[in-house]
């Protein structure tokens, strides 16, 4: 799935009719230019991109244990086996490249507080490693066909508060 080439900015707040949901598309890969505040679902896994107690940005699974470990790897290697100390095999972790990327990398559990990342070439970063329970909320996937231009409602945000309702169909 690509990269959305679109957004709404809404300068209000969005209230659901009864009944109206959110629904969004999962993916294989976090988006290449995260913002703080950004959200997105990826294979399955609902992630928020904030900064947990001031900490460096990073993709936090929403709904789960918020307990982490992060680890950095200083020098390039192939291998990275990361000792996190969560005591728990039920983990997600992200790598990181040394400029904050998220890095397409998969891992595997060794035991309850080991798990161990291979890359094909040696590369340095860090892991973060979050405790979390095997059970997500469910989701319904769809095939996004849009393909919008920037939906922009109003030019600034507003200096005051106002009250209006705001309706949305697209098509």
């Amino acid at each position: 799935m690509s990269s959305p080439t679109s957004k709404i900015k809404v300068f209000t707040d969005v209230k659901f009719q009864p009944g109206s949901t959110l629904t969004r598309d999962t993916r294989n890969s976090f988006p290449l230019n995260p913002e703080v505040g950004m959200d997105t679902m990826v294979n399955g896994v609902y992630y928020y991109y904030g900064a947990p107690d001031g900490e460096t940005p990073m993709w936090i699974p929403v709904g789960n244990k918020r307990s982490h470990a992060t680890v950095n790897v200083l020098t390039h290697q192939l291998d990275w086996t990361i000792e996190h100390k969560l005591g728990t095999q039920n983990v997600i972790a992200v790598a990181y490249d040394t400029n904050g990327k998220v890095m397409d990398a998969a891992y595997t559990v060794l035991s309850a507080d080991i798990i161990k990342f291979t890359f094909s070439i040696p590369v340095a970063g860090k892991v973060t490693v979050f405790g979390t329970s095997e059970k997500f909320a469910g989701y319904t996937p769809y095939n996004d066909s849009l393909n919008q231009e920037t939906v922009e409602i109003g030019t600034t945000e507003p200096d005051t508060t106002i009250t209006s309702t705001l309706y949305i169909q697209l098509s």
